[in-house]
Protein backbone atom coordinates (compact mmCIF):
# COMPACT_ATOMS: atom_id res chain seq x y z
CA UNK A 1 0.00 0.00 0.00
CA UNK A 2 2.76 2.38 1.06
CA UNK A 3 4.78 1.80 -2.42
CA UNK A 4 1.75 2.65 -4.14
CA UNK A 5 0.75 5.91 -2.55
CA UNK A 6 4.23 6.98 -2.99
CA UNK A 7 3.98 6.29 -7.12
CA UNK A 8 0.71 7.99 -7.33
CA UNK A 9 1.74 11.03 -4.91
CA UNK A 10 4.82 11.40 -7.41
CA UNK A 11 2.62 10.94 -10.67
CA UNK A 12 -0.04 13.22 -9.35
CA UNK A 13 0.39 15.51 -6.10
CA UNK A 14 1.69 18.34 -7.86
CA UNK A 15 -1.27 18.69 -10.27
CA UNK A 16 -3.80 17.79 -7.55
CA UNK A 17 -2.19 20.31 -4.96
CA UNK A 18 -2.41 23.39 -7.29
CA UNK A 19 -5.48 22.78 -8.60
CA UNK A 20 -6.88 22.20 -4.86
CA UNK A 21 -5.10 25.28 -3.70
CA UNK A 22 -6.04 27.62 -6.49
CA UNK A 23 -9.87 27.06 -5.75
CA UNK A 24 -9.31 27.26 -1.92
CA UNK A 25 -7.92 30.82 -2.78
CA UNK A 26 -10.38 31.86 -4.57
CA UNK A 27 -13.24 30.74 -1.40
CA UNK A 28 -11.02 32.70 0.68
CA UNK A 29 -10.89 35.69 -1.46
CA UNK A 30 -14.96 35.17 -2.41
CA UNK A 31 -15.01 34.79 1.87
CA UNK A 32 -13.33 37.85 2.65
CA UNK A 33 -15.69 39.99 -0.09
CA UNK A 34 -18.95 38.50 0.96
CA UNK A 35 -21.54 39.51 3.21
CA UNK A 36 -23.54 37.14 5.90
CA UNK A 37 -25.97 35.98 4.14
CA UNK A 38 -24.22 32.73 3.01
CA UNK A 39 -23.10 30.11 5.35
CA UNK A 40 -19.77 30.60 3.84
CA UNK A 41 -17.78 27.23 5.84
CA UNK A 42 -20.81 24.98 5.19
CA UNK A 43 -21.23 26.25 1.44
CA UNK A 44 -17.25 25.26 1.49
CA UNK A 45 -16.97 22.59 3.42
CA UNK A 46 -20.05 20.80 2.00
CA UNK A 47 -21.27 21.72 -1.21
CA UNK A 48 -17.64 22.93 -2.94
CA UNK A 49 -14.91 21.18 -1.81
CA UNK A 50 -15.99 17.79 -1.32
CA UNK A 51 -17.76 17.99 -4.89
CA UNK A 52 -13.60 18.91 -5.82
CA UNK A 53 -11.96 16.57 -3.76
CA UNK A 54 -14.35 13.93 -6.01
CA UNK A 55 -13.58 15.37 -8.83
CA UNK A 56 -10.31 14.98 -8.59
CA UNK A 57 -10.84 11.41 -7.47
CA UNK A 58 -13.04 10.63 -10.82
CA UNK A 59 -9.67 11.59 -12.70
CA UNK A 60 -7.02 10.34 -11.31
CA UNK A 61 -8.54 7.14 -9.26
CA UNK A 62 -9.57 5.26 -12.50
CA UNK A 63 -10.26 1.53 -13.03
CA UNK A 64 -11.75 0.46 -16.12
CA UNK A 65 -10.34 3.67 -18.17
CA UNK A 66 -7.02 3.32 -16.89
CA UNK A 67 -4.71 1.88 -19.97
CA UNK A 68 -2.07 0.51 -17.98
CA UNK A 69 -5.41 -1.62 -15.73
CA UNK A 70 -4.51 -5.00 -17.39
CA UNK A 71 -0.46 -4.25 -16.28
CA UNK A 72 -1.63 -3.42 -13.06
CA UNK A 73 -3.77 -6.46 -12.33
CA UNK A 74 -0.84 -8.93 -13.36
CA UNK A 75 1.27 -6.87 -11.47
CA UNK A 76 -0.14 -6.41 -8.40
CA UNK A 77 -0.93 -8.87 -5.53
CA UNK A 78 -4.54 -6.81 -4.89
CA UNK A 79 -6.07 -4.74 -7.47
CA UNK A 80 -8.10 -3.29 -4.00
CA UNK A 81 -4.54 -2.17 -2.74
CA UNK A 82 -3.97 -0.49 -5.90
CA UNK A 83 -7.30 1.69 -5.96
CA UNK A 84 -7.54 2.14 -2.39
CA UNK A 85 -4.34 3.68 -2.47
CA UNK A 86 -4.77 5.91 -5.31
CA UNK A 87 -7.77 7.27 -3.23
CA UNK A 88 -5.65 8.06 -0.14
CA UNK A 89 -3.20 9.78 -2.17
CA UNK A 90 -5.91 12.54 -3.78
CA UNK A 91 -8.22 12.38 -0.76
CA UNK A 92 -5.39 13.07 1.36
CA UNK A 93 -3.77 15.95 -0.32
CA UNK A 94 -6.58 17.66 -1.32
CA UNK A 95 -8.47 17.10 2.20
CA UNK A 96 -5.43 18.24 4.25
CA UNK A 97 -5.20 21.86 2.15
CA UNK A 98 -8.77 21.94 2.62
CA UNK A 99 -8.25 21.32 6.85
CA UNK A 100 -5.42 23.68 6.48
CA UNK A 101 -7.83 26.17 4.73
CA UNK A 102 -10.71 25.86 7.34
CA UNK A 103 -8.19 26.32 10.48
CA UNK A 104 -7.11 29.46 8.85
CA UNK A 105 -10.31 30.99 8.36
CA UNK A 106 -11.70 29.57 11.84
CA UNK A 107 -8.83 31.58 13.36
CA UNK A 108 -8.81 34.83 11.29
CA UNK A 109 -12.35 35.31 9.48
CA UNK A 110 -15.12 33.59 9.88
CA UNK A 111 -16.72 32.00 13.61
CA UNK A 112 -18.05 28.32 13.45
CA UNK A 113 -17.67 25.33 15.42
CA UNK A 114 -14.75 23.54 13.79
CA UNK A 115 -14.99 19.97 14.66
CA UNK A 116 -18.85 20.11 13.61
CA UNK A 117 -17.16 21.11 9.64
CA UNK A 118 -14.93 19.00 10.17
CA UNK A 119 -17.11 16.13 10.62
CA UNK A 120 -19.76 17.42 7.82
CA UNK A 121 -16.45 18.06 5.34
CA UNK A 122 -15.14 14.50 6.05
CA UNK A 123 -18.20 12.19 5.59
CA UNK A 124 -19.72 14.44 2.56
CA UNK A 125 -16.44 13.91 0.95
CA UNK A 126 -16.12 10.34 1.57
CA UNK A 127 -19.69 9.76 0.39
CA UNK A 128 -18.88 11.46 -2.94
CA UNK A 129 -15.24 10.43 -3.46
CA UNK A 130 -16.61 6.74 -2.79
CA UNK A 131 -19.56 7.21 -5.56
CA UNK A 132 -16.58 8.47 -7.97
CA UNK A 133 -14.22 5.11 -7.52
CA UNK A 134 -17.31 3.25 -7.58
CA UNK A 135 -18.46 4.44 -10.80
CA UNK A 136 -14.93 4.21 -12.47
CA UNK A 137 -16.08 0.31 -12.57
CA UNK A 138 -19.33 0.95 -14.36
CA UNK A 139 -17.18 2.11 -18.13
CA UNK A 140 -14.07 2.60 -19.60
CA UNK A 141 -15.14 6.09 -20.66
CA UNK A 142 -12.49 7.98 -18.43
CA UNK A 143 -14.83 10.55 -17.81
CA UNK A 144 -18.37 8.65 -16.76
CA UNK A 145 -16.99 8.67 -12.81
CA UNK A 146 -17.02 12.82 -12.93
CA UNK A 147 -19.95 12.77 -15.00
CA UNK A 148 -22.20 10.39 -12.29
CA UNK A 149 -20.84 12.02 -9.29
CA UNK A 150 -22.02 15.77 -11.35
CA UNK A 151 -24.85 14.68 -11.56
CA UNK A 152 -25.58 13.45 -8.45
CA UNK A 153 -24.44 16.56 -6.69
CA UNK A 154 -26.22 18.88 -9.01
CA UNK A 155 -29.51 16.60 -8.87
CA UNK A 156 -28.90 17.06 -5.39
CA UNK A 157 -29.08 21.30 -5.18
CA UNK A 158 -31.95 20.70 -7.46
CA UNK A 159 -33.89 18.45 -4.80
CA UNK A 160 -33.29 21.27 -1.80
CA UNK A 161 -36.98 21.67 -1.25
CA UNK A 162 -37.18 17.72 -1.15
CA UNK A 163 -35.94 17.80 2.72
CA UNK A 164 -39.00 18.38 4.37
CA UNK A 165 -40.13 14.61 3.71
CA UNK A 166 -38.10 12.32 6.82
CA UNK A 167 -36.69 10.04 4.49
CA UNK A 168 -35.06 12.77 2.17
CA UNK A 169 -33.47 14.45 4.84
CA UNK A 170 -32.15 11.14 6.21
CA UNK A 171 -30.04 10.21 2.68
CA UNK A 172 -29.77 14.33 1.30
CA UNK A 173 -25.89 14.38 1.08
CA UNK A 174 -25.83 18.40 1.74
CA UNK A 175 -28.18 18.91 3.93
CA UNK A 176 -26.42 20.83 6.84
CA UNK A 177 -26.25 23.09 4.35
CA UNK A 178 -30.04 23.20 2.83
CA UNK A 179 -30.90 23.55 6.74
CA UNK A 180 -28.73 24.62 8.88
CA UNK A 181 -30.48 24.47 12.15
CA UNK A 182 -32.11 20.66 11.13
CA UNK A 183 -31.17 18.31 14.24
CA UNK A 184 -31.04 15.48 11.58
CA UNK A 185 -27.58 16.31 10.47
CA UNK A 186 -25.64 13.84 12.57
CA UNK A 187 -28.28 11.06 11.69
CA UNK A 188 -27.81 12.09 8.14
CA UNK A 189 -24.22 11.87 8.14
CA UNK A 190 -23.93 8.59 9.84
CA UNK A 191 -26.42 7.46 6.85
CA UNK A 192 -24.24 8.52 4.42
CA UNK A 193 -20.84 7.45 6.36
CA UNK A 194 -22.83 3.61 5.85
CA UNK A 195 -23.77 4.06 2.29
CA UNK A 196 -20.25 4.77 1.48
CA UNK A 197 -19.06 2.13 3.39
CA UNK A 198 -20.76 -0.61 1.92
CA UNK A 199 -19.82 1.29 -1.53
CA UNK A 200 -16.22 0.70 -0.22
CA UNK A 201 -17.34 -3.46 0.37
CA UNK A 202 -18.87 -3.60 -3.29
CA UNK A 203 -15.44 -2.27 -4.41
CA UNK A 204 -13.09 -4.87 -2.32
CA UNK A 205 -15.70 -7.63 -4.20
CA UNK A 206 -15.13 -6.06 -7.63
CA UNK A 207 -11.10 -6.06 -6.95
CA UNK A 208 -11.30 -9.26 -5.08
CA UNK A 209 -12.24 -11.19 -8.83
CA UNK A 210 -9.28 -9.59 -10.36
CA UNK A 211 -7.18 -10.53 -7.25
CA UNK A 212 -3.84 -12.27 -8.84
CA UNK A 213 -1.91 -14.37 -6.70
CA UNK A 214 1.69 -14.46 -7.75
Amino acid sequence: MLSVMMIESKKCGASITWISTAVLIAFVIICAMGGDLVSWPLLGFEVIFPFLTAILVCEWVQTLSDPMIDVIIVNSRSLFRWVAGRFLVVVGISGALCIICMLGLRLCMLDFSLAETFFVFMVTTFFFASIGVFSSFLSRQPHVPAAVCGVIWLLTLMAKSMIRFPVVAYLYPLLKFADPDTEKWLVNKMVLLAISICLWLLIYLVCRKRRVIG
